[in-house]
């Protein structure tokens, strides 16, 4: 069984060493990785350089995916696996301004070896810092967990949101390509949307109760651009309208109400740093946010 590493990347000069260094110290798990992809998404600044400058010639090779502009990650990520070699039947995923635990390759090697044939996705827990402290330790059960493909589970995800971290996790790649990949309109929630078709289809996810990622926090960061500008709640509310003839009054009504409140503090704390334009595009989305309600109500009501 063959692996691929592949690793998206926007303006990630800052911290793509430190994310090789700690791929390179992965050991002899390495050995069964076809290739490690870098994916840059026309990055202004010296990702590129400094990344081969580190790796050389190391093995595995290093494959350089370069966008000739700037496309957006989910774009970025699709083009990237279908560049993978066909015999490359899993790919571990992992941003450039991550960093990979020291058990993380051999971990997924070991569990994809196991997976039972209906489950693309194996998944892992997170620490989570900000270059300076751990803000969050993650889940360190130690157990396992399998998430079947249901009616059930697509609701339960719509309910709880997004519980599967794109950036810590091992995919099959016949299955992603066959789900459709990313969305490529969206910056922040794509893997949400991504997951909900993917337990649409019926496939299932493994999840591992340990963290095997330090997940980087900073101001430029995706989730950093998306809150700023709203385009988390913008996208979720795409997401949500897709499933409203399926999904109960209440819960359509609750998540809207969560989204309001949400919105009233985004709101507040603009105006308090006199943040004008982040406080016009709070009010705006909370008309969308209404809006999307009446939608939502309509489409199960026409069910």
């Amino acid at each position: 069984m063959k692996f691929a590493i592949t690793i998206p990347c926007y303006k990630a000069e800052t911290y793509i060493i430190e994310t090789l260094q700690a791929i390179e110290a992965q050991g002899a798990s390495l050995q069964n990785i076809e290739e490690i992809v870098l994916g840059d998404d026309c990055s202004p600044d010296q990702t590129i350089k400094k990344a081969l400058d580190y790796w050389g010639k190391k093995s595995p090779k290093l494959r350089i995916f370069k966008k000739s502009r700037n496309y957006g990650e989910m774009i970025n990520v699709n083009s990237m696996v279908a560049s993978l070699p066909d015999h490359v039947e899993w790919f571990f995923h992992m941003h450039g301004d991550n960093i990979p635990m020291p058990e993380w390759c051999k971990t997924f090697q070991e569990t994809c070896k196991k997976a039972d044939s209906s489950i693309g996705i194996i998944c892992a827990s997170y620490e989570v810092f900000d270059g300076s402290k751990t803000k969050d330790l993650g889940d360190s059960r130690g157990g396992m967990e399998i998430i079947n493909g249901s009616p059930d589970s697509v609701l339960g995800t719509l309910k709880r949101g997004c519980w599967w971290h794109n950036s810590c996790t091992a995919i099959r790649r016949d299955f992603f390509l066959g789900v459709g990949g990313f969305p490529p309109g969206m910056r922040q929630k794509g893997d949400w949307d991504f997951l909900l078709r993917y337990l649409s289809l019926g496939y299932s996810v493994q999840y591992l109760q340990k963290p095997l990622m330090r997940y980087r926090e900073h101001p430029n960061s995706a989730s950093g651009f998306a809150f700023e500008r709203n385009l988390d709640l913008e996208e979720s509310l795409q997401i949500v309208l897709k499933y409203a003839s399926i999904t109960p009054f209440c819960q359509n009504f609750v998540y809207h109400f969560k989204n309001s409140i949400i919105l009233c503090k985004r709101f507040g704390k603009s105006v308090l740093l006199w943040n004008i334009q982040r406080a016009k595009s709070s009010l705006f989305m909370q008309i969308r946010n209404i809006s999307n309600l009446v939608s939502c109500i309509a489409l199960r009501m026409s069910r």
